[in-house]
């Protein structure tokens, strides 16, 4: 096995792999036998992956070599996040209530990656039920940032981000309820897209519980990767509506061929609502005087609702569509204490946990008025950049309360919440967003969020594409 070819593609891109097994120069046995000996090297120390394949891996690569059959991701493996489900594969969404969780049937997602030649080498790590902005819980433990073990690497994806970040795989497909995939990603210093909302079916997602028929709200299934171009290598596969609908409709994304010169973009620094660091908002300000440099034509814009409406607005969705997992007994707890907590978060999600259909209907006519506002403000603009998280990948908590957790803001306690309000208006107006790396401060990674009007995913990962080439891209973590 030649090590430094080995190494070459380990540390590269999905399409690089895919070309190198089209060409011959190296086995997809091979390839997966030298990724799995990565994972099992560098995984210890960062738990970024849950369970691996390995078995089952290598023998369908075996299976592939042997076959003449030519797919689209020929040559490619990954990592799936552990809340969805992998037929044959335990899936255990971070809970011992599913620790022995192993699905008879896998994801639409996972059936689509695995029909366009995709093998699966392993599961990432996620906190329990996908419930946190840090990735912890007691079957795996606790996944942390490969850039400063201190860090926290995010969540609820954070094993995707922290797995792709340390080149233990090229792409991880995970989910995006709250910012989950988007906020690993900026704290790990890779790329991320979630999907416009219902492009990508979400069956076989946990939660809500295994064999649920309804979807979630809010909830998207997309790609993290240490390429651009790989984001929109798997968003061609996974894309289009599930049965009945996948038997009358297809879905056709418009592509994006604006020249760079051609690009209207809209930028927001900081907000008095969420207050963003001075270290963050430098970054995408040096970010804006190269796009400027290039001919982008760029305005600075307030958002077309206020942040802080959007967050009410997304705070009240997420607490409806987390209520049905709660248990009947943790319901009525929350009933009977949600008007008298005094922390404020605390009181608002426990009060959309158990708000009227009502609320509901109405909470979804604000929703109607916020999308409305974004539709119109992107008739001026192609895409919006803004910030993806208040601050850098924050020290690893200790409080278990999160209500009680902070986040340093240039020397201002903020709410561990703060962490939501900028990856909130595409959860609530369907919008797909990339997030892409555009620099190091104080030894982690800066990003930037790309968002775009609904269906124009192409383009917002286009955008991150044209910022990779003329500004910044993955960088590897030191040591790793």
């Amino acid at each position: 096995m030649d090590g430094e070819l080995f190494g070459t593609l380990l540390d590269g891109s999905l399409g690089g792999m895919i070309e190198a097994v089209g060409e011959g120069r190296v086995t997809r046995a091979d390839l997966i036998a030298a990724a799995i000996e990565r994972i099992n090297e560098r995984n210890p120390s960062l738990r970024a992956i849950a369970t691996v394949d390995e078995g089952r891996a290598l023998a369908m690569a075996s299976l592939a070599d042997c076959s003449r059959e030519r797919r689209v991701l020929d040559g490619a493996f990954l990592s799936i996040k552990d809340t969805i489900e992998t037929s044959g594969l335990r899936t255990t969404a971070g809970t011992t209530r599913f620790a022995d969780h192993v699905p008879a049937a896998d994801a639409l997602v996972v059936s689509r990656l695995r029909g366009a030649g995709a093998i699966v080498v392993a599961k990432s790590n996620v906190p329990p039920l996908a419930g946190d902005l840090h990735t912890e819980n007691s079957i795996f433990g606790a996944t942390v940032n490969p850039w400063n073990e201190q860090r926290t690497a995010g969540g609820s994806s954070g094993g995707s981000a922290a797995a792709v970040a340390s080149r233990m795989v090229p792409v991880d497909v995970g989910s995006d309820f709250a910012g989950s995939l988007r906020i690993p990603a900026a704290y790990c210093g890779v790329y991320a897209h979630r999907p416009t909302t219902d492009l990508v079916p979400t069956q076989g997602h946990i939660p809500p519980m295994p064999g649920a028929r309804a979807p979630r709200d809010l909830l998207a299934i997309g790609p993290v990767a240490r390429d651009p171009s790989d984001l929109e290598r798997i968003l061609g596969v996974i894309v289009g509506p599930a049965w009945p609908l996948s038997s009358v409709w297809r879905v056709d994304l418009p592509p994006c061929q604006l020249s760079t010169s051609a690009w209207r973009v809209a930028v927001t620094l900081d907000d008095s609502s969420c207050p963003v660091a001075h270290d963050v908002r430098e970054g995408i300000e040096r970010l804006v005087a190269r796009l400027e440099t290039l001919g982008v034509r760029v305005s600075f814009e307030h958002p077309p609702a206020p942040l802080g409406d959007i967050d009410e607005c997304f705070g009240r969705l997420l607490g409806a569509a987390v209520s049905p997992t709660l248990s009947v007994e943790r319901y009525e707890q929350t009933v009977a204490v949600a008007s008298v907590l005094e922390d404020p978060y605390a009181r608002r999600d426990a009060l959309a946990v158990c708000q009227s259909h009502r609320e509901w209907l109405l909470l979804q006519e604000w929703r109607s008025e916020i999308a409305a506002r974004f539709e119109q403000f992107f008739h001026g603009f192609d895409v919006w950049l803004c910030p993806v998280t208040p601050t850098v990948a924050p020290p690893v908590w200790n409080d278990a309360d999160r209500y009680a957790r902070k986040i340093d803001v240039d020397g201002e306690q903020r709410p561990y919440f703060d962490q939501l309000v900028w990856t909130a208006a595409p959860a609530v107006a369907q919008l797909p967003a990339t997030v892409a790396p555009i620099g190091v401060a104080g030894g982690l990674p800066l990003s930037v969020q790309v968002i775009g009007s609904r269906y124009s995913d192409y383009s917002t990962i286009a955008f991150a594409k044209l910022i990779a080439r003329e500004h910044a891209a993955y960088t590897p973590p030191r040591g790793w």
